[in-house]
Protein backbone atom coordinates (compact mmCIF):
# COMPACT_ATOMS: atom_id res chain seq x y z
CA UNK A 1 0.00 0.00 0.00
CA UNK A 2 2.06 2.78 -1.39
CA UNK A 3 -0.11 5.61 -0.17
CA UNK A 4 0.42 4.27 3.38
CA UNK A 5 4.20 4.21 2.79
CA UNK A 6 4.17 7.83 1.60
CA UNK A 7 2.07 8.87 4.57
CA UNK A 8 3.80 6.83 7.30
CA UNK A 9 7.50 6.58 6.45
CA UNK A 10 9.61 8.52 9.02
CA UNK A 11 12.21 10.89 7.65
CA UNK A 12 15.17 8.97 9.13
CA UNK A 13 13.91 5.68 7.62
CA UNK A 14 13.40 7.41 4.29
CA UNK A 15 16.96 8.84 4.35
CA UNK A 16 18.48 5.45 5.20
CA UNK A 17 16.41 3.82 2.46
CA UNK A 18 17.73 6.22 -0.20
CA UNK A 19 21.32 5.67 0.97
CA UNK A 20 20.85 1.89 0.87
CA UNK A 21 19.52 2.01 -2.68
CA UNK A 22 22.43 4.24 -3.75
CA UNK A 23 24.88 1.73 -2.26
CA UNK A 24 23.11 -1.03 -4.20
CA UNK A 25 23.36 1.06 -7.42
CA UNK A 26 19.55 1.09 -7.65
CA UNK A 27 19.32 4.84 -7.06
CA UNK A 28 21.66 7.55 -8.34
CA UNK A 29 23.03 10.39 -6.19
CA UNK A 30 21.54 12.88 -8.68
CA UNK A 31 18.12 11.25 -8.19
CA UNK A 32 18.48 11.66 -4.43
CA UNK A 33 19.20 15.36 -4.96
CA UNK A 34 16.08 15.65 -7.10
CA UNK A 35 13.98 13.97 -4.39
CA UNK A 36 15.34 16.31 -1.71
CA UNK A 37 14.34 19.35 -3.78
CA UNK A 38 10.75 18.71 -2.63
CA UNK A 39 9.80 20.77 0.40
CA UNK A 40 7.76 18.25 2.41
CA UNK A 41 8.40 14.71 3.63
CA UNK A 42 5.26 13.50 1.86
CA UNK A 43 6.32 14.94 -1.50
CA UNK A 44 9.85 13.58 -1.10
CA UNK A 45 8.48 10.10 -0.44
CA UNK A 46 6.05 10.36 -3.34
CA UNK A 47 8.82 11.47 -5.72
CA UNK A 48 11.07 8.66 -4.43
CA UNK A 49 8.41 6.01 -5.09
CA UNK A 50 7.74 7.43 -8.55
CA UNK A 51 11.43 7.09 -9.47
CA UNK A 52 11.66 3.54 -8.09
CA UNK A 53 8.52 2.46 -9.97
CA UNK A 54 9.89 3.81 -13.25
CA UNK A 55 12.99 1.62 -12.80
CA UNK A 56 10.92 -1.57 -12.84
CA UNK A 57 10.32 -4.69 -10.75
CA UNK A 58 13.94 -5.29 -9.69
CA UNK A 59 14.24 -1.80 -8.20
CA UNK A 60 10.91 -2.24 -6.42
CA UNK A 61 12.12 -5.51 -4.90
CA UNK A 62 15.38 -3.86 -3.77
CA UNK A 63 13.38 -1.09 -2.11
CA UNK A 64 11.12 -3.55 -0.26
CA UNK A 65 14.06 -5.71 0.85
CA UNK A 66 15.93 -2.66 2.17
CA UNK A 67 12.82 -1.44 4.00
CA UNK A 68 12.47 -4.83 5.72
CA UNK A 69 16.03 -4.44 7.06
CA UNK A 70 15.87 -0.73 7.97
CA UNK A 71 12.38 -0.60 9.50
CA UNK A 72 10.85 -4.08 9.97
CA UNK A 73 7.85 -2.67 11.85
CA UNK A 74 6.84 -0.32 9.02
CA UNK A 75 7.45 -3.07 6.46
CA UNK A 76 5.16 -5.37 8.42
CA UNK A 77 2.45 -2.70 8.68
CA UNK A 78 2.52 -2.09 4.94
CA UNK A 79 2.55 -5.75 3.92
CA UNK A 80 -0.50 -7.89 3.51
CA UNK A 81 -0.42 -11.57 4.62
CA UNK A 82 0.32 -12.57 1.02
CA UNK A 83 3.15 -10.11 0.60
CA UNK A 84 5.87 -12.70 1.21
CA UNK A 85 5.76 -13.67 -2.45
CA UNK A 86 6.48 -11.51 -5.46
CA UNK A 87 2.80 -10.90 -6.12
CA UNK A 88 2.46 -9.43 -2.67
CA UNK A 89 5.46 -7.21 -3.26
CA UNK A 90 3.96 -5.91 -6.49
CA UNK A 91 0.70 -5.28 -4.64
CA UNK A 92 2.55 -2.90 -2.34
CA UNK A 93 3.08 -0.65 -5.35
CA UNK A 94 -0.47 -0.78 -6.69
CA UNK A 95 -2.37 2.44 -7.18
CA UNK A 96 0.22 5.06 -6.18
CA UNK A 97 -0.76 7.47 -8.93
CA UNK A 98 -4.46 7.09 -8.23
CA UNK A 99 -4.12 9.29 -5.17
CA UNK A 100 -1.01 11.39 -4.74
CA UNK A 101 -1.00 12.87 -1.25
CA UNK A 102 -0.95 16.66 -0.96
CA UNK A 103 0.95 18.71 1.60
CA UNK A 104 -0.99 21.06 3.90
CA UNK A 105 -0.02 23.99 1.68
CA UNK A 106 -1.24 22.16 -1.43
CA UNK A 107 -4.49 21.10 0.27
CA UNK A 108 -5.19 24.74 1.09
CA UNK A 109 -4.42 25.76 -2.51
CA UNK A 110 -6.66 22.99 -3.87
CA UNK A 111 -9.54 24.21 -1.69
CA UNK A 112 -9.12 27.68 -3.20
CA UNK A 113 -8.96 26.28 -6.74
CA UNK A 114 -11.94 23.98 -6.24
CA UNK A 115 -14.24 25.03 -3.39
CA UNK A 116 -17.17 22.68 -2.58
CA UNK A 117 -19.72 24.85 -4.40
CA UNK A 118 -17.65 25.22 -7.61
CA UNK A 119 -19.78 24.63 -10.72
CA UNK A 120 -16.65 23.41 -12.55
CA UNK A 121 -15.72 20.93 -9.84
CA UNK A 122 -16.08 17.93 -12.15
CA UNK A 123 -13.62 19.40 -14.68
CA UNK A 124 -11.14 20.36 -11.97
CA UNK A 125 -11.22 16.92 -10.38
CA UNK A 126 -10.66 15.40 -13.82
CA UNK A 127 -7.65 17.67 -14.34
CA UNK A 128 -6.26 16.79 -10.91
CA UNK A 129 -6.64 13.04 -11.53
CA UNK A 130 -5.12 13.32 -15.03
CA UNK A 131 -2.03 15.14 -13.76
CA UNK A 132 -1.64 12.91 -10.71
CA UNK A 133 -1.60 9.85 -12.97
CA UNK A 134 1.42 11.21 -14.86
CA UNK A 135 4.89 10.04 -13.93
CA UNK A 136 7.45 12.69 -13.01
CA UNK A 137 9.06 12.47 -16.46
CA UNK A 138 5.66 12.84 -18.11
CA UNK A 139 5.04 16.00 -16.07
CA UNK A 140 8.28 17.37 -17.56
CA UNK A 141 6.99 16.54 -21.04
CA UNK A 142 3.66 18.18 -20.20
CA UNK A 143 5.50 21.38 -19.27
CA UNK A 144 7.52 21.14 -22.50
CA UNK A 145 4.42 20.97 -24.71
CA UNK A 146 2.89 23.93 -22.88
CA UNK A 147 6.08 25.95 -23.29
CA UNK A 148 6.60 25.19 -26.99
CA UNK A 149 2.98 25.29 -28.15
CA UNK A 150 2.40 26.72 -31.63
CA UNK A 151 -0.93 28.56 -31.55
CA UNK A 152 -1.53 28.21 -35.30
CA UNK A 153 -0.97 24.43 -35.20
CA UNK A 154 -1.95 23.41 -31.68
CA UNK A 155 -4.80 25.85 -31.16
CA UNK A 156 -3.44 27.30 -27.91
CA UNK A 157 -0.72 29.81 -27.05
CA UNK A 158 2.47 28.85 -25.20
CA UNK A 159 3.23 29.61 -21.56
CA UNK A 160 6.54 31.28 -20.75
CA UNK A 161 9.39 29.18 -19.39
CA UNK A 162 9.70 31.17 -16.14
CA UNK A 163 6.09 30.28 -15.30
CA UNK A 164 6.64 26.56 -15.87
CA UNK A 165 10.20 25.93 -14.65
CA UNK A 166 9.23 25.09 -11.06
CA UNK A 167 5.56 24.23 -11.62
CA UNK A 168 4.40 20.94 -10.08
CA UNK A 169 1.11 19.18 -10.86
CA UNK A 170 -1.10 21.54 -8.86
CA UNK A 171 0.69 24.63 -10.24
CA UNK A 172 0.15 23.33 -13.78
CA UNK A 173 -3.53 22.69 -13.06
CA UNK A 174 -3.89 26.27 -11.81
CA UNK A 175 -2.10 27.63 -14.90
CA UNK A 176 -4.27 25.59 -17.28
CA UNK A 177 -7.45 27.03 -15.75
CA UNK A 178 -5.97 30.53 -15.81
CA UNK A 179 -4.44 30.53 -19.30
CA UNK A 180 -7.08 28.52 -21.17
CA UNK A 181 -10.39 29.19 -19.37
CA UNK A 182 -12.60 28.31 -22.34
CA UNK A 183 -10.75 25.17 -23.47
CA UNK A 184 -8.88 23.78 -20.47
CA UNK A 185 -9.94 20.19 -21.08
CA UNK A 186 -9.26 20.40 -24.82
CA UNK A 187 -5.70 21.67 -24.26
CA UNK A 188 -5.03 19.04 -21.58
CA UNK A 189 -6.31 16.21 -23.77
CA UNK A 190 -4.17 17.35 -26.72
CA UNK A 191 -1.03 17.30 -24.58
CA UNK A 192 -1.88 13.93 -23.01
CA UNK A 193 -2.29 12.50 -26.52
CA UNK A 194 1.11 13.92 -27.55
CA UNK A 195 2.77 12.37 -24.51
CA UNK A 196 1.18 8.95 -25.02
CA UNK A 197 1.64 8.88 -28.81
CA UNK A 198 5.33 9.85 -28.59
CA UNK A 199 6.26 7.30 -25.92
CA UNK A 200 9.03 5.75 -28.03
CA UNK A 201 10.48 9.17 -28.83
CA UNK A 202 10.04 11.13 -25.60
CA UNK A 203 13.72 10.50 -24.81
CA UNK A 204 14.43 13.20 -27.39
CA UNK A 205 12.67 15.74 -25.17
CA UNK A 206 15.07 14.95 -22.31
CA UNK A 207 17.76 16.88 -24.21
CA UNK A 208 15.57 19.90 -24.95
CA UNK A 209 13.46 20.23 -21.80
CA UNK A 210 16.16 21.85 -19.68
CA UNK A 211 17.37 24.24 -22.39
CA UNK A 212 16.68 27.95 -22.04
CA UNK A 213 15.11 30.01 -24.80
CA UNK A 214 18.51 31.09 -26.14
CA UNK A 215 19.75 27.50 -26.34
CA UNK A 216 16.58 26.44 -28.15
CA UNK A 217 17.12 29.23 -30.65
CA UNK A 218 20.62 27.93 -31.43
CA UNK A 219 19.34 24.35 -31.70
CA UNK A 220 16.85 25.63 -34.26
CA UNK A 221 19.62 27.37 -36.20
CA UNK A 222 21.97 24.39 -36.10
CA UNK A 223 19.34 21.95 -37.28
CA UNK A 224 18.83 24.05 -40.40
CA UNK A 225 22.54 24.75 -41.05
CA UNK A 226 24.17 21.64 -42.44
CA UNK A 227 27.65 23.16 -42.39
CA UNK A 228 27.50 23.81 -38.63
CA UNK A 229 27.06 20.18 -37.59
CA UNK A 230 30.37 18.48 -36.83
CA UNK A 231 31.69 14.92 -36.67
CA UNK A 232 30.58 13.79 -40.11
CA UNK A 233 27.06 12.87 -39.06
CA UNK A 234 24.51 13.32 -41.80
CA UNK A 235 22.64 16.57 -41.14
CA UNK A 236 18.90 16.62 -40.74
CA UNK A 237 16.72 17.21 -43.73
CA UNK A 238 15.29 20.71 -43.67
CA UNK A 239 11.51 20.68 -43.40
CA UNK A 240 9.55 23.57 -44.99
CA UNK A 241 8.32 26.21 -42.56
CA UNK A 242 4.57 26.69 -42.61
CA UNK A 243 3.07 30.15 -42.33
CA UNK A 244 6.36 31.76 -41.40
CA UNK A 245 6.42 29.92 -38.05
CA UNK A 246 9.71 28.72 -36.60
CA UNK A 247 10.36 25.00 -36.95
CA UNK A 248 10.44 23.34 -33.54
CA UNK A 249 13.76 21.58 -32.97
CA UNK A 250 12.36 18.67 -30.95
CA UNK A 251 9.55 18.11 -33.45
CA UNK A 252 12.11 17.94 -36.25
CA UNK A 253 14.10 15.36 -34.33
CA UNK A 254 10.97 13.32 -33.73
CA UNK A 255 10.02 13.44 -37.40
CA UNK A 256 13.35 11.91 -38.42
CA UNK A 257 13.21 9.23 -35.71
CA UNK A 258 12.36 5.61 -36.36
CA UNK A 259 13.31 2.35 -34.67
CA UNK A 260 15.76 1.68 -37.51
CA UNK A 261 17.81 4.86 -37.08
CA UNK A 262 17.78 5.57 -33.34
CA UNK A 263 21.56 5.24 -33.17
CA UNK A 264 21.94 7.87 -35.91
CA UNK A 265 19.51 10.21 -34.16
CA UNK A 266 21.38 9.85 -30.87
CA UNK A 267 24.61 10.82 -32.67
CA UNK A 268 22.88 13.91 -34.08
CA UNK A 269 21.56 14.81 -30.63
CA UNK A 270 25.00 14.55 -29.05
CA UNK A 271 26.53 16.50 -31.92
CA UNK A 272 23.82 19.11 -31.66
CA UNK A 273 24.47 19.53 -27.94
CA UNK A 274 28.22 19.95 -28.50
CA UNK A 275 27.66 22.40 -31.37
CA UNK A 276 25.15 24.41 -29.34
CA UNK A 277 27.53 24.65 -26.38
CA UNK A 278 30.34 25.82 -28.69
CA UNK A 279 28.23 28.43 -30.51
CA UNK A 280 26.91 29.78 -27.20
CA UNK A 281 30.44 29.92 -25.82
CA UNK A 282 31.65 31.88 -28.88
CA UNK A 283 28.60 34.17 -28.66
CA UNK A 284 29.38 34.86 -24.97
CA UNK A 285 32.93 35.85 -25.92
CA UNK A 286 31.77 38.15 -28.72
CA UNK A 287 29.20 39.83 -26.47
CA UNK A 288 31.90 40.59 -23.88
CA UNK A 289 30.84 38.45 -20.92
CA UNK A 290 33.01 40.61 -18.63
CA UNK A 291 30.64 43.53 -19.26
CA UNK A 292 29.22 44.51 -15.82
CA UNK A 293 25.76 45.14 -17.30
CA UNK A 294 25.60 41.72 -19.00
CA UNK A 295 26.88 39.93 -15.91
CA UNK A 296 24.40 41.77 -13.68
CA UNK A 297 21.43 40.95 -15.88
CA UNK A 298 22.38 37.28 -16.10
CA UNK A 299 22.90 37.06 -12.34
CA UNK A 300 19.65 38.81 -11.44
CA UNK A 301 17.58 36.65 -13.79
CA UNK A 302 19.19 33.51 -12.39
CA UNK A 303 18.39 34.60 -8.83
CA UNK A 304 14.77 35.38 -9.70
CA UNK A 305 14.21 31.97 -11.28
CA UNK A 306 15.55 30.41 -8.08
CA UNK A 307 13.39 32.83 -6.05
CA UNK A 308 10.24 31.27 -7.58
CA UNK A 309 11.04 27.93 -5.99
CA UNK A 310 12.25 29.17 -2.61
CA UNK A 311 10.21 32.24 -1.57
CA UNK A 312 7.65 31.79 1.23
CA UNK A 313 4.13 33.15 0.85
CA UNK A 314 4.72 35.54 3.79
CA UNK A 315 7.83 37.03 2.17
CA UNK A 316 6.07 37.21 -1.20
CA UNK A 317 3.12 39.17 0.20
CA UNK A 318 5.44 41.66 1.95
CA UNK A 319 7.50 41.96 -1.23
CA UNK A 320 4.46 42.78 -3.38
CA UNK A 321 3.45 45.58 -1.00
CA UNK A 322 7.00 46.98 -1.05
CA UNK A 323 7.07 46.89 -4.87
CA UNK A 324 3.77 48.80 -5.04
CA UNK A 325 5.15 51.42 -2.63
CA UNK A 326 8.29 51.64 -4.80
CA UNK A 327 6.08 52.02 -7.91
CA UNK A 328 7.54 48.90 -9.52
CA UNK A 329 4.04 47.41 -9.55
CA UNK A 330 0.61 48.99 -9.58
CA UNK A 331 -2.02 48.05 -7.02
CA UNK A 332 -4.03 46.30 -9.76
CA UNK A 333 -0.97 44.23 -10.75
CA UNK A 334 -0.47 43.15 -7.15
CA UNK A 335 -4.15 42.18 -6.96
CA UNK A 336 -3.79 40.19 -10.20
CA UNK A 337 -0.75 38.29 -8.87
CA UNK A 338 -2.53 37.37 -5.64
CA UNK A 339 -6.04 36.66 -6.88
CA UNK A 340 -5.58 35.06 -10.31
CA UNK A 341 -2.96 32.62 -9.01
CA UNK A 342 -3.85 30.12 -6.29
CA UNK A 343 -0.46 28.53 -5.54
CA UNK A 344 2.65 30.05 -4.04
CA UNK A 345 4.81 29.07 -7.04
CA UNK A 346 2.36 30.58 -9.52
CA UNK A 347 2.13 33.84 -7.57
CA UNK A 348 5.95 34.06 -7.52
CA UNK A 349 6.35 33.14 -11.21
CA UNK A 350 3.68 35.67 -12.20
CA UNK A 351 5.64 38.42 -10.43
CA UNK A 352 8.89 37.32 -12.07
CA UNK A 353 7.21 37.21 -15.47
CA UNK A 354 6.06 40.83 -15.04
CA UNK A 355 9.48 42.18 -14.05
CA UNK A 356 11.30 40.11 -16.72
CA UNK A 357 9.19 41.98 -19.27
CA UNK A 358 10.05 45.34 -17.71
CA UNK A 359 13.81 44.87 -17.79
CA UNK A 360 16.86 44.47 -15.57
CA UNK A 361 16.28 47.64 -13.52
CA UNK A 362 12.97 46.40 -12.11
CA UNK A 363 14.47 42.93 -11.61
CA UNK A 364 17.22 44.50 -9.50
CA UNK A 365 14.62 46.35 -7.41
CA UNK A 366 12.93 43.04 -6.61
CA UNK A 367 16.24 41.56 -5.44
CA UNK A 368 16.94 44.71 -3.38
CA UNK A 369 13.60 44.38 -1.57
CA UNK A 370 14.15 40.65 -1.00
CA UNK A 371 17.45 41.58 0.68
CA UNK A 372 15.60 43.94 3.04
CA UNK A 373 12.56 41.74 3.76
CA UNK A 374 14.15 38.28 3.97
CA UNK A 375 17.96 38.41 4.36
CA UNK A 376 18.18 34.61 4.78
CA UNK A 377 16.42 34.03 1.44
CA UNK A 378 18.64 36.62 -0.25
CA UNK A 379 21.76 34.87 1.07
CA UNK A 380 20.46 31.51 -0.15
CA UNK A 381 19.75 32.90 -3.64
CA UNK A 382 23.13 34.60 -3.81
CA UNK A 383 24.96 31.46 -2.68
CA UNK A 384 23.16 29.30 -5.24
CA UNK A 385 23.94 31.81 -8.00
CA UNK A 386 27.63 31.90 -7.09
CA UNK A 387 27.79 28.09 -7.03
CA UNK A 388 26.15 27.95 -10.47
CA UNK A 389 28.56 30.47 -11.98
CA UNK A 390 31.49 28.60 -10.40
CA UNK A 391 30.38 25.38 -12.10
CA UNK A 392 29.96 27.19 -15.43
CA UNK A 393 33.40 28.81 -15.19
CA UNK A 394 34.92 25.43 -14.34
CA UNK A 395 33.23 23.84 -17.36
CA UNK A 396 34.45 26.63 -19.66
CA UNK A 397 38.00 26.19 -18.38
CA UNK A 398 37.82 22.44 -18.96
CA UNK A 399 36.45 22.96 -22.49
CA UNK A 400 39.19 25.50 -23.21
CA UNK A 401 41.87 23.13 -21.93
CA UNK A 402 40.51 20.31 -24.09
CA UNK A 403 40.61 22.54 -27.18
CA UNK A 404 44.15 23.73 -26.36
CA UNK A 405 45.31 20.11 -25.89
CA UNK A 406 43.78 19.27 -29.26
CA UNK A 407 45.65 22.14 -30.93
CA UNK A 408 48.93 21.04 -29.30
CA UNK A 409 48.43 17.49 -30.59
CA UNK A 410 47.75 18.84 -34.09
CA UNK A 411 50.91 20.96 -33.89
CA UNK A 412 53.00 17.95 -32.79
CA UNK A 413 51.64 15.88 -35.67
CA UNK A 414 52.50 18.65 -38.14
CA UNK A 415 56.05 18.89 -36.71
CA UNK A 416 56.47 15.11 -36.98
CA UNK A 417 55.19 15.22 -40.54
CA UNK A 418 57.62 18.01 -41.40
CA UNK A 419 60.56 16.13 -39.86
CA UNK A 420 59.67 13.05 -41.87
Amino acid sequence: MLNDFVEKVPKDTFTQLMDALISANTLKASEKEKILQNHTRVNMASCFIDIVMEKGTDASKDMITSLQTINPQLSSELSSPSSQDNKGKKHLFAGLRNRRLLSEEQEECWTQICPPWDKDAELKHWLKDSLENLRNKEVKYFRWYLRTANESKDGFRPIRRCRLKHADRLDILDLLLQMYPAKTKEVTEKILVKISSNTARNWILDLFEELGDKELKYCQMLLQSTHKLKGGTKAMKKIPVEGGEKVDAADLMMQMYSSQNREEVEKVLNELKESTDEVLSEDEQHSNPSSPAAATEKGVRSMLLDFIKKVSIETLEQLLKALVADKVLTASEMKCVLEKNHTRVNKASCLVDIVFERGVEDCQKVIHHVHSIDPALYTDLKTSQQALFKRLRSKLKEDGKTKDDGREEEGEEEEEGGAA
